[in-house]
Protein backbone atom coordinates (compact mmCIF):
# COMPACT_ATOMS: atom_id res chain seq x y z
CA UNK A 1 0.00 0.00 0.00
CA UNK A 2 1.53 3.21 -1.15
CA UNK A 3 1.22 6.64 0.44
CA UNK A 4 -0.29 9.36 -1.83
CA UNK A 5 1.49 12.78 -1.71
CA UNK A 6 -0.43 15.61 -0.14
CA UNK A 7 -1.43 18.55 -2.37
CA UNK A 8 0.06 21.85 -1.24
CA UNK A 9 -2.05 24.99 -1.79
CA UNK A 10 -0.81 27.35 -4.54
CA UNK A 11 1.46 30.17 -3.38
CA UNK A 12 -0.01 32.77 -5.76
CA UNK A 13 -2.69 33.52 -3.25
CA UNK A 14 0.04 34.68 -0.89
CA UNK A 15 2.21 36.48 -3.51
CA UNK A 16 -0.43 38.76 -5.05
CA UNK A 17 -1.30 40.65 -1.90
CA UNK A 18 2.36 41.21 -1.26
CA UNK A 19 2.93 42.54 -4.75
CA UNK A 20 -0.01 44.87 -4.47
CA UNK A 21 1.26 46.21 -1.19
CA UNK A 22 4.72 46.78 -2.60
CA UNK A 23 3.24 48.58 -5.63
CA UNK A 24 1.21 50.84 -3.42
CA UNK A 25 4.24 51.68 -1.35
CA UNK A 26 6.20 52.47 -4.51
CA UNK A 27 3.44 54.72 -5.80
CA UNK A 28 3.29 56.58 -2.53
CA UNK A 29 7.06 57.02 -2.53
CA UNK A 30 7.02 58.26 -6.13
CA UNK A 31 4.22 60.67 -5.34
CA UNK A 32 6.14 62.02 -2.39
CA UNK A 33 9.23 62.39 -4.55
CA UNK A 34 7.45 64.30 -7.33
CA UNK A 35 5.61 66.40 -4.78
CA UNK A 36 8.83 67.43 -3.10
CA UNK A 37 10.41 68.16 -6.49
CA UNK A 38 7.40 70.23 -7.55
CA UNK A 39 7.45 72.14 -4.31
CA UNK A 40 11.11 72.84 -4.77
CA UNK A 41 10.50 74.09 -8.31
CA UNK A 42 7.63 76.27 -7.17
CA UNK A 43 9.79 77.74 -4.46
CA UNK A 44 12.48 78.55 -6.99
CA UNK A 45 9.97 80.15 -9.37
CA UNK A 46 8.48 82.19 -6.53
CA UNK A 47 11.88 83.43 -5.51
CA UNK A 48 12.69 84.33 -9.12
CA UNK A 49 9.43 86.27 -9.45
CA UNK A 50 10.14 88.13 -6.23
CA UNK A 51 13.59 89.03 -7.49
CA UNK A 52 12.15 90.27 -10.80
CA UNK A 53 9.51 92.27 -8.95
CA UNK A 54 12.13 93.87 -6.77
CA UNK A 55 14.23 94.67 -9.84
CA UNK A 56 11.21 96.20 -11.58
CA UNK A 57 10.48 98.35 -8.54
CA UNK A 58 14.05 99.57 -8.50
CA UNK A 59 13.81 100.46 -12.20
CA UNK A 60 10.55 102.33 -11.64
CA UNK A 61 12.13 104.27 -8.82
CA UNK A 62 15.03 105.20 -11.06
CA UNK A 63 12.67 106.23 -13.88
CA UNK A 64 10.64 108.47 -11.60
CA UNK A 65 13.64 110.72 -11.25
CA UNK A 66 13.59 111.50 -14.98
CA UNK A 67 9.85 111.11 -15.67
CA UNK A 68 8.74 114.76 -15.12
CA UNK A 69 11.38 116.16 -17.43
CA UNK A 70 10.77 113.54 -20.15
CA UNK A 71 6.99 113.99 -19.95
CA UNK A 72 7.34 117.76 -20.33
CA UNK A 73 9.60 117.33 -23.36
CA UNK A 74 7.11 114.94 -24.96
CA UNK A 75 4.21 117.31 -24.41
CA UNK A 76 6.15 120.27 -25.77
CA UNK A 77 7.00 118.20 -28.86
CA UNK A 78 3.32 117.34 -29.29
CA UNK A 79 2.34 121.02 -28.98
CA UNK A 80 4.98 121.95 -31.56
CA UNK A 81 3.61 119.37 -33.99
CA UNK A 82 0.02 120.62 -33.49
CA UNK A 83 1.11 124.20 -34.13
CA UNK A 84 2.97 123.11 -37.27
CA UNK A 85 -0.18 121.44 -38.62
CA UNK A 86 -2.24 124.52 -37.74
CA UNK A 87 0.20 126.75 -39.64
CA UNK A 88 -0.15 124.51 -42.70
CA UNK A 89 -3.95 124.73 -42.54
CA UNK A 90 -3.89 128.53 -42.27
CA UNK A 91 -1.13 129.40 -44.73
CA UNK A 92 -1.36 126.69 -47.40
CA UNK A 93 -4.52 124.60 -47.26
CA UNK A 94 -6.81 127.38 -45.91
CA UNK A 95 -8.83 125.24 -43.50
CA UNK A 96 -9.69 127.57 -40.62
CA UNK A 97 -11.93 125.06 -38.85
CA UNK A 98 -9.19 122.42 -38.69
CA UNK A 99 -6.63 125.05 -37.66
CA UNK A 100 -8.86 126.19 -34.78
CA UNK A 101 -9.29 122.59 -33.56
CA UNK A 102 -5.53 121.99 -33.68
CA UNK A 103 -4.73 125.17 -31.76
CA UNK A 104 -7.36 124.29 -29.16
CA UNK A 105 -5.71 120.89 -28.63
CA UNK A 106 -2.31 122.58 -28.32
CA UNK A 107 -3.73 124.94 -25.70
CA UNK A 108 -5.06 122.00 -23.69
CA UNK A 109 -1.64 120.33 -23.74
CA UNK A 110 0.06 123.54 -22.66
CA UNK A 111 -2.25 123.75 -19.66
CA UNK A 112 -0.74 120.49 -18.37
CA UNK A 113 2.77 121.99 -18.35
CA UNK A 114 3.68 124.26 -15.44
CA UNK A 115 6.83 125.66 -16.99
CA UNK A 116 6.89 129.49 -16.79
CA UNK A 117 9.18 129.60 -19.83
CA UNK A 118 6.12 128.81 -21.97
CA UNK A 119 4.20 131.96 -21.02
CA UNK A 120 5.15 133.70 -24.28
CA UNK A 121 3.92 130.69 -26.24
CA UNK A 122 0.64 130.68 -24.29
CA UNK A 123 0.06 134.38 -24.99
CA UNK A 124 0.67 134.04 -28.71
CA UNK A 125 -1.47 130.92 -28.88
CA UNK A 126 -4.38 132.67 -27.16
CA UNK A 127 -4.00 135.64 -29.50
CA UNK A 128 -4.11 133.39 -32.58
CA UNK A 129 -7.19 131.57 -31.28
CA UNK A 130 -8.98 134.86 -30.58
CA UNK A 131 -8.22 136.09 -34.09
CA UNK A 132 -9.53 132.88 -35.64
CA UNK A 133 -12.70 132.96 -33.57
CA UNK A 134 -13.28 136.62 -34.41
CA UNK A 135 -12.87 136.11 -38.17
CA UNK A 136 -16.22 136.25 -39.99
CA UNK A 137 -16.47 133.75 -42.82
CA UNK A 138 -19.17 134.18 -45.50
CA UNK A 139 -21.87 131.58 -45.82
CA UNK A 140 -21.34 129.71 -49.07
CA UNK A 141 -24.96 128.55 -49.09
CA UNK A 142 -26.36 132.08 -48.77
CA UNK A 143 -24.09 133.41 -51.50
CA UNK A 144 -25.13 130.65 -53.89
CA UNK A 145 -28.83 131.20 -53.12
CA UNK A 146 -28.51 134.94 -53.78
CA UNK A 147 -26.66 134.42 -57.05
CA UNK A 148 -29.22 131.84 -58.19
CA UNK A 149 -32.05 134.26 -57.39
CA UNK A 150 -30.34 136.99 -59.43
CA UNK A 151 -29.98 134.54 -62.32
CA UNK A 152 -33.76 134.05 -62.29
CA UNK A 153 -34.40 137.82 -62.11
CA UNK A 154 -32.30 138.62 -65.17
CA UNK A 155 -35.16 137.73 -67.52
CA UNK A 156 -37.40 140.32 -65.83
CA UNK A 157 -35.06 143.30 -66.13
CA UNK A 158 -36.34 146.20 -68.27
CA UNK A 159 -33.77 146.36 -71.04
CA UNK A 160 -33.38 149.33 -73.37
CA UNK A 161 -33.73 148.46 -77.04
CA UNK A 162 -34.71 151.66 -78.88
CA UNK A 163 -33.37 155.17 -78.99
CA UNK A 164 -35.19 158.31 -79.98
CA UNK A 165 -34.29 159.17 -83.54
CA UNK A 166 -33.35 162.76 -84.26
CA UNK A 167 -34.43 163.93 -87.66
CA UNK A 168 -32.46 166.85 -89.04
CA UNK A 169 -34.46 169.96 -89.86
CA UNK A 170 -34.28 170.81 -93.53
CA UNK A 171 -34.85 174.31 -94.77
CA UNK A 172 -36.83 174.81 -97.93
CA UNK A 173 -34.83 176.98 -100.24
CA UNK A 174 -36.33 178.37 -103.40
CA UNK A 175 -34.76 177.44 -106.69
CA UNK A 176 -32.12 179.94 -107.78
CA UNK A 177 -32.72 182.23 -110.74
CA UNK A 178 -29.17 183.50 -111.38
CA UNK A 179 -25.60 182.76 -110.40
CA UNK A 180 -25.84 184.56 -107.05
CA UNK A 181 -28.89 182.54 -106.23
CA UNK A 182 -27.01 179.33 -106.97
CA UNK A 183 -24.28 180.47 -104.57
CA UNK A 184 -26.72 181.07 -101.69
CA UNK A 185 -28.55 177.86 -102.53
CA UNK A 186 -25.33 175.86 -102.25
CA UNK A 187 -24.46 177.48 -98.93
CA UNK A 188 -27.90 176.64 -97.53
CA UNK A 189 -27.59 173.02 -98.61
CA UNK A 190 -24.16 172.85 -97.00
CA UNK A 191 -25.50 174.22 -93.71
CA UNK A 192 -28.25 171.60 -93.70
CA UNK A 193 -25.64 168.84 -93.58
CA UNK A 194 -24.49 169.89 -90.08
CA UNK A 195 -27.15 169.62 -87.35
CA UNK A 196 -26.54 170.63 -83.73
CA UNK A 197 -28.98 169.42 -81.04
CA UNK A 198 -28.90 169.77 -77.24
CA UNK A 199 -29.67 166.45 -75.42
CA UNK A 200 -30.70 166.94 -71.78
CA UNK A 201 -31.51 163.26 -71.05
CA UNK A 202 -28.99 160.39 -70.73
CA UNK A 203 -28.10 158.90 -74.07
CA UNK A 204 -29.36 155.34 -74.32
CA UNK A 205 -27.12 152.68 -75.86
CA UNK A 206 -27.93 151.40 -79.31
CA UNK A 207 -28.89 147.74 -79.03
CA UNK A 208 -31.04 145.77 -81.41
CA UNK A 209 -33.96 143.74 -80.05
CA UNK A 210 -32.57 140.53 -81.56
CA UNK A 211 -29.46 140.96 -79.41
CA UNK A 212 -31.45 140.54 -76.19
CA UNK A 213 -30.81 136.79 -76.10
CA UNK A 214 -27.03 137.30 -76.34
CA UNK A 215 -27.08 139.91 -73.60
CA UNK A 216 -29.13 137.64 -71.32
CA UNK A 217 -26.76 134.75 -71.93
CA UNK A 218 -23.80 136.97 -71.14
CA UNK A 219 -25.35 138.12 -67.85
CA UNK A 220 -26.22 134.56 -66.87
CA UNK A 221 -22.69 133.43 -67.73
CA UNK A 222 -21.30 136.11 -65.41
CA UNK A 223 -23.55 134.90 -62.58
CA UNK A 224 -22.44 131.33 -63.26
CA UNK A 225 -18.83 132.46 -63.10
CA UNK A 226 -19.53 134.09 -59.74
CA UNK A 227 -21.12 130.90 -58.37
CA UNK A 228 -18.14 128.80 -59.49
CA UNK A 229 -15.79 131.32 -57.90
CA UNK A 230 -17.68 130.97 -54.61
CA UNK A 231 -17.29 127.19 -54.69
CA UNK A 232 -13.60 127.42 -55.62
CA UNK A 233 -13.00 130.40 -53.28
CA UNK A 234 -11.44 132.45 -56.09
CA UNK A 235 -11.77 136.06 -55.00
CA UNK A 236 -10.39 137.66 -58.17
CA UNK A 237 -12.72 135.77 -60.50
CA UNK A 238 -15.65 136.53 -58.19
CA UNK A 239 -14.92 140.28 -58.18
CA UNK A 240 -14.40 140.40 -61.94
CA UNK A 241 -17.72 138.69 -62.68
CA UNK A 242 -19.75 140.96 -60.38
CA UNK A 243 -18.00 144.14 -61.55
CA UNK A 244 -18.69 143.33 -65.19
CA UNK A 245 -22.29 142.44 -64.33
CA UNK A 246 -22.80 145.77 -62.55
CA UNK A 247 -21.41 147.73 -65.52
CA UNK A 248 -23.66 145.95 -68.01
CA UNK A 249 -26.74 146.49 -65.88
CA UNK A 250 -25.97 150.21 -65.57
CA UNK A 251 -25.42 150.45 -69.32
CA UNK A 252 -28.24 148.39 -70.81
CA UNK A 253 -31.05 148.41 -68.22
CA UNK A 254 -33.44 151.13 -67.13
CA UNK A 255 -32.31 152.10 -63.64
CA UNK A 256 -35.40 154.04 -62.60
CA UNK A 257 -37.48 150.89 -62.02
CA UNK A 258 -37.88 149.05 -58.70
CA UNK A 259 -36.73 145.74 -60.20
CA UNK A 260 -33.45 147.23 -61.35
CA UNK A 261 -32.88 148.98 -58.02
CA UNK A 262 -33.33 145.75 -56.06
CA UNK A 263 -31.12 143.86 -58.49
CA UNK A 264 -28.30 146.41 -58.24
CA UNK A 265 -28.65 146.48 -54.45
CA UNK A 266 -28.13 142.72 -54.24
CA UNK A 267 -25.15 142.93 -56.59
CA UNK A 268 -23.61 145.69 -54.44
CA UNK A 269 -23.98 143.56 -51.29
CA UNK A 270 -22.38 140.59 -53.03
CA UNK A 271 -19.42 142.70 -54.13
CA UNK A 272 -18.61 143.50 -50.49
CA UNK A 273 -18.18 139.82 -49.57
CA UNK A 274 -14.71 138.38 -48.99
CA UNK A 275 -14.55 134.71 -49.88
CA UNK A 276 -11.24 134.05 -48.07
CA UNK A 277 -10.73 136.34 -45.07
CA UNK A 278 -7.17 136.82 -43.91
CA UNK A 279 -6.11 134.26 -41.29
CA UNK A 280 -3.60 134.97 -38.51
CA UNK A 281 0.08 134.38 -39.17
CA UNK A 282 1.42 131.61 -36.91
CA UNK A 283 5.11 132.10 -37.69
CA UNK A 284 5.89 133.86 -34.40
CA UNK A 285 3.97 131.21 -32.44
CA UNK A 286 5.89 128.41 -34.12
CA UNK A 287 9.21 130.12 -33.43
CA UNK A 288 8.30 130.46 -29.73
CA UNK A 289 7.37 126.79 -29.33
CA UNK A 290 10.50 125.72 -31.25
CA UNK A 291 12.66 127.71 -28.84
CA UNK A 292 10.89 126.13 -25.86
CA UNK A 293 11.31 122.67 -27.38
CA UNK A 294 15.05 123.21 -27.86
CA UNK A 295 15.42 124.32 -24.24
CA UNK A 296 13.49 121.28 -23.00
CA UNK A 297 15.68 118.89 -24.98
CA UNK A 298 18.85 120.59 -23.78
Amino acid sequence: MTDTPKKTPPTCHKVWPLMISVSMVCLVLLSLFFYQKTQTRLTEVTQTLQQLKQQQQRQLLSLKRFMPKETEAWRIAEVAYLIQLAQYNTATAYRPTIATALLTSAKQQLQKITNPALNVTRQRLNKALNQLNATVFPSTTELLHTLTALDQQVNHLPFIFKIRSIEPETKKVAAPQHWQGYWHYSLARLESLIVVRHQTEAISPMIAPNQQAYLLQHLQALLLQARLAVLMQQQESYNTALTTLDKLIHHYVKRQTKTTSLFLSDVAKLRTQTLKPTLPNLTALRQAITTAQTQAQG
